[in-house]
């Protein structure tokens, strides 16, 4: 009977460990074909997805297009009739149209259902030019392309991804934690004690509760 037991127990945590693995995979792989998507689109364009101005006139199927200021802003200028001043926004509509990201994301005024992709949890993700990455709490950084895996990860998810690809650090190297949230709650971080992670950058995966509306940024 005991041996039963075990062989059971053996079963479902190896179970769970492959699903554990297999979404932290895919949570990597979607951050990953956003970056490439966002220097295929560079390289082809000679423009950013997004901010690209002449978007309506190249690419099929496009009606929107951003200021050309070599930015995805999140509030940039709104130019012309067809001009979009949420670029962060409208990327997804010209990566789409362009072959670079899989699926229809048609662009619709602030309102992100339908417009952006979402993580595996139902948060979503984002690609802009802003500031939101590393401490809260801390001096603010400054502003860079980011890939945002959006908000609703647990934080084990979060940690992870960030020893696979980075250093493990949520405050420092090239994917740190993100309060981005496009809906529903932000992610909290430090000082909080409720926090995805501590002031020293460790993610919070040994809380007693480890926190589950979690976000990361990939610094481009």
């Amino acid at each position: 009977m005991l041996l039963i037991l075990a062989l059971t127990l053996g079963v479902v945590f190896k179970g769970q460990e492959m699903i554990f693995g297999a979404r932290s995979k895919a949570m990597i792989s979607q951050t990953e074909q956003v970056k490439v998507a966002y220097l295929g689109f560079q390289n082809r364009f000679r423009a950013l997805p997004g901010d690209y101005r002449e978007a309506p006139t190249v690419i099929p199927g496009v009606v929107y297009h951003g200021d050309g200021s070599g930015r995805i802003d999140l509030f940039g200028t709104a130019t012309g009739p067809n001009g979009v001043a949420e670029e962060d926004m409208l990327v997804w509509d010209h990566l789409s149209k362009a072959g670079f990201y899989p699926g229809s994301f048609p662009y619709q005024t602030s309102n992100p259902q339908g417009a952006i992709p979402k993580n595996i949890f139902g948060g979503y993700v984002a690609l802009a030019f802003d500031l939101d990455y590393g401490n809260p709490a801390a001096p603010q950084p400054p502003k860079r392309h980011l890939v945002k895996t959006g908000n609703q990860v647990p934080v084990q998810f979060l940690a992870e991804m960030d020893l696979k690809i980075d250093d493990g650090n949520a405050l420092r190297g090239g994917f740190q934690f993100s309060t981005h949230a496009y809906w529903g709650a932000n992610p909290v971080g430090p000082p909080s004690a409720a926090g995805c992670a501590d002031t020293a950058g460790n993610w919070r995966t040994a809380a007693a509760t480890p926190p589950t509306n979690c976000g990361a940024a990939s610094l481009m």
